[in-house]
């Protein structure tokens, strides 16, 4: 049986979850993994993956695959690639830290995510160091998938190399066919989203709300179905038609005393239609830190990243600031993954404890298959990178189910978004961010144009031709290697 390697910094989660390595991290890269596993199986191949871990060595088997951890120096990452190979099998792909200065084994094939070194201001001594580590990757790799025209424009400007098709543009895709428009929750898309609620999921939402008591985001206003706190006269609790086994949160008065909003801790929507093709569903949940009582007719605002400096969380809290002042039935959603322990994690939960307007803040993480809900529940997506960025799989899943955005006009989002055609295509800064979102919740025609005109452009980016795509530059690997080329 033919073997494809893949070897990473980063699959399953080693950041949040400690050692448990139990599910993908949410992230770009890893859904990328994901799903290109899914092709080397649907082959009849085997898939493994090595990744680094941050904790020490271990294997496991995730989705089929094999799932081996390498514990490493963080100032070694170069060496730790090296001792993966070492030990790897059949054809080897390395599937990040192309910028690192990695000894290649020949034959192998590289990905490139996206220039992680676009940022305007990083020193020249830094953006020099990477283009000598880039030409490293040209000359040692056969093949290198580009998922965006901006790394080939780069290799073509600043590297030397003699075959012309060693660089194979093949941007991201997205499951056309199940990242779909929907209506409004009000309208029954969201009818059976508490049904069938596994045994392990209701452990997993008990543990997400205390950790939201924990970080001081909530307070804990009723653990027992039974209070008669949270009422009324005929059983129920208040404003609730159910609610049995459901846990009770209420926003943290920002003087200390007393509380304000209350929220519901809710799991994932498993009423709808199969899964995406790609593999089997991740059976993971959605984690509420954060969730408002629905504002009748309001907007909804949606950040759909990784909160990481590069991803623009910094930009998005500030629009956020403004708007939420001017706007009292705007929402804004943050659904995505944070690294417990950064400083940016520690800087989002002060922000979100003490904002003024926190019972209109939401922070989720969405498995792979459920973040479609976010999508579906939002009138604008806001793509707001300040730098590394590839053919977002964010920005192309909120195209395909027909929302309006607004994406920075860096890395391989300029390959997705036309200004003015199916989103605004602005400047990474914060002023820039601000005109683009405001103007668009305003104007509920251009939402739209921009969200039917971002649907029709994301078919041309459906992950039916990246598999083929991805198929067949394996199928043509393996020739060259089993021909000696």
């Amino acid at each position: 049986m033919r073997t494809v390697t893949i070897l990473t910094h980063s699959y399953l989660n080693g950041y949040s979850e400690g050692e448990a390595y139990s599910k993908p991290f949410g992230g770009g890269l890893e859904r990328y993994i994901f799903d290109l596993c899914g092709v080397i199986q649907a082959r009849g191949w085997r898939a493994v993956v090595y990744q680094l871990s941050y904790f020490r060595s271990f294997e496991t088997t995730y989705n089929g695959v094999t799932v081996r951890g390498f514990a490493y120096e963080l100032h070694d990452i170069a060496g730790a690639f090296e001792r993966m190979a070492a030990e790897a099998e059949g054809l080897i792909i390395y599937g990040s830290c192309l910028w690192h200065p990695i000894r290649y084994v020949p034959g192998s094939i590289g990905i490139c995510h996206g220039v992680s070194w676009d940022w305007h201001d990083m020193s020249e001594v830094v953006k020099a160091d990477v283009a000598v580590m880039i030409q490293r990757a040209v000359s040692g790799l056969e093949r290198i998938v580009t998922v965006d025209s901006h790394f080939q424009t780069y290799c073509r400007s600043c590297c030397s190399y003699d075959d012309a098709e060693r660089l194979v543009l093949l941007p991201n895709a997205v499951d056309t066919a199940w990242f779909t428009p929907g209506g409004d929750p009000e309208d029954g898309w969201e009818d059976g989203w508490e049904d069938d609620v596994p045994a392990d999921l209701e452990k997993e939402r008990e543990d997400e709300a205390e950790k939201a008591v924990r970080l001081g985001i909530v307070t804990e206003a009723d653990r027992d179905p039974a209070s008669e706190d949270h009422r009324d006269g005929d059983g129920d609790r208040d404003g609730d038609e159910g609610g049995d086994g459901e846990i009770a949160l209420e926003v943290a008065d920002p003087n200390g005393s007393g509380t304000a909003a209350a929220s519901e801790v809710k799991s994932e929507d498993r009423s709808e239609d199969a899964a995406p093709s790609t593999n089997e569903p991740i059976k993971a949940a959605i984690h509420l830190f954060l969730q408002p009582e629905p504002v009748s007719r309001g907007l909804r605002l949606l950040y759909p990243r990784r909160l990481s400096y590069e991803r623009g969380i910094v930009p998005m809290m500030l629009i956020a600031d403004r708007l939420l002042a001017e706007m009292p039935k705007l929402t804004v959603e943050f659904a995505g993954e944070l690294v417990e322990g950064t400083p940016v994690a520690l800087a989002f939960y002060t922000w979100l404890r003490s904002h003024p307007y926190r019972d209109r803040i939401v922070h989720h993480t969405y498995a792979f298959t459920s973040v479609r809900d976010a999508y579906r529940a939002a009138d604008v997506a806001v793509i707001p990178t300040v730098y590394s960025e590839g053919t977002s799989l964010s920005c192309l899943e909120a195209m395909s189910c027909g929302v309006a955005i607004v994406a920075t006009n860096v890395g391989g989002l300029n390959d997705l978004i036309t200004d003015d055609f199916n989103g605004r295509l602005v400047s990474p800064t914060e002023q820039a961010l601000y005109n683009a979102v405001r103007e668009l919740l305003m104007d509920e025609e251009r939402r739209q144009r921009y969200g039917a005109d971002a649907r029709r452009t994301a078919f041309a980016f459906d992950i039916d031709r990246w598999q083929q795509r991805w198929g067949a530059l394996l199928e043509e690997q393996f020739k060259r290697r089993d021909s000696g080329y």
